[in-house]
C-alpha cells in the first residue's frame, strides 16, 4: 500500500496537495520576525551526494537513518550531556533519526527546537526504581 508513497522535493512556500487537501508550508522565523534559512541536505557531509529522488524516497530515508553518535556529530555539535545521552539511550533503545528530520537541525542555533525532540540527554536515561 505504501510502496508508491514518496516524499516530494518542492520549492519553499509551495502548496502541498494531498487528495484534495492543500496547505502552505511557511518559512520558519525567529522571535524578532527575521526569516531563517533552512540548510539544504547536500550541505550535510553525510548526504552531499544524495539525489532528490533518493531524498524523497521514504525507503531510502528509513534505510539511511542516523543511528550512531558519530553520524549525529557530523550533523550538529553536541553537548557532553547529549553525547552521553545518545550512548546511554543506544544501550536501552533503538536510536534512529530520519535524515529529513535530522536535516532540520540547525547546527548554528543552540536554541533550535528540533534536537531536544530527537536527541536524548543523559538524565532521560535514568529511571526511578
Amino acid at each position: 500500500m505504501y510502496d508508491s508513497l514518496k516524499f516530494h522535493v518542492r520549492p519553499r512556500n509551495a502548496a502541498i496537495r494531498l487528495e484534495g487537501v492543500s496547505m502552505v508550508v511557511a518559512e520558519p522565523s525567529r522571535p524578532n520576525g527575521e526569516a531563517k534559512e533552512i540548510r539544504a541536505w547536500q550541505d550535510v557531509p553525510l548526504w552531499h551526494d544524495v539525489t532528490p529522488a533518493q531524498w524523497g524516497d521514504w525507503k531510502w530515508q528509513a534505510a539511511h537513518a542516523v543511528r550512531t553518535l558519530e553520524e549525529l556529530q557530523n550533523i550538529i555539535p553536541l553537548t557532553p550531556d547529549e553525547e552521553q545521552g545518545v550512548v546511554a539511550c543506544a544501550k536501552l533503545f533503538k536510536f534512529s533519526i530520519p535524515p529529513y528530520y535530522a536535516s532540520l537541525m540547525d547546527p548554528a542555533d543552540p536554541n533550535c527546537p528540533v534536537p531536544p525532540q530527537a536527541v536524548p540527554r543523559i538524565h532521560e536515561t535514568h529511571f526511578p526504581g
